[in-house]
Formats: C-alpha cells, sequence, structure tokens
C-alpha cells in the first residue's frame, strides 16, 4: 500500500484490514518458529506433548471454531456492493496499492 495513501488518506477500517492482511502473511513464518523451537525444547527435556501446547498462537483457538455462523443475505449485498464501488475505485485509479 502506498505510504502517502496509508498515513493520510486510509480510514480507520482499512487500516484495520491492511493490519490483519499482515498478520496473515506472517502466520506461515510463526508456524515454521513454533516448530523449530518445539524441536529444540523436547532435545532439552521439555516436557509439551505438541507444539501448539508448548508455545500457543492466537489463532489456535479460531481454528477450533467450527464457522457454523449464519451468513446475513442484507451483509452479503451490501458487501458486494462495497467490493463493486472500490473495483471501481481501484481502475480509474484514486487508489494505489
Amino acid at each position: 500500500m502506498d505510504p502517502v495513501y496509508f498515513l493520510d488518506k486510509a480510514s480507520i477500517s482499512e487500516i484495520g484490514d491492511y493490519l490483519e492482511g499482515a498478520a496473515e502473511r506472517e502466520r506461515e513464518s510463526w508456524e515454521q518458529t513454533r516448530i523449530l523451537s518445539y524441536i529444540v525444547a523436547r532435545v532439552g527435556g521439555c516436557e509439551a506433548e505438541t507444539a501448539e501446547e508448548f508455545l500457543p498462537l492466537p489463532w489456535d483457538e479460531e481454528d477450533e471454531d467450527t464457522g457454523t455462523a449464519e451468513v446475513d443475505p442484507d451483509e452479503l449485498k451490501k458487501l458486494r456492493e462495497e467490493a463493486i464501488l472500490i473495483e471501481k475505485e481501484l481502475k480509474d485509479g484514486r487508489y494505489t496499492m
């Protein structure tokens, strides 16, 4: 994302979405770090049975959710309309990413 846009024009919700995306992009790296740390700790005598037990990460609890929430058709329609508007604005060159 363009730093000027991020610092001067981005809304709070856009910044939140960007930060969530950045955290998601780093997830694989954290998973690798957890596994390697767990292996080293097990060799050193750690008693944790799993890597998740050894180093819990915030998304471990999220993965346990079954995701059975109902989708609100009105909210879905609103999100699709917003996506179309954003797509048009990106095509017009209003925003840079």
